[in-house]
């Protein structure tokens, strides 16, 4: 209560941000038939960093196609 106990009326309102959608995804090598397991929110992104190169583990074995997601 206020000093001049009057009483104060709030609500409190709890925003919680969008989930995001994540992807399991299998690769496979076509060089060396290889396969590598991962997880994204953005699988075309991150299927296009495994072919370029930008990813460290996968970089050996490109290209890549996509198995399963």
């Amino acid at each position: 209560m206020c000093k001049n106990h009057e009483k104060i009326n709030f609500r409190v309102v709890w925003v919680y941000p969008t989930p995001l959608m994540y992807y399991v995804y299998i690769l496979q090598s076509k060089l060396k038939n290889q396969l590598y397991f991962g997880s994204t929110n953005n699988l075309k992104k991150r299927f296009q960093d495994h072919n370029d190169g930008k990813v460290v583990f996968t970089r050996r074995y490109r290209p890549w196609k996509l198995l399963y997601y």
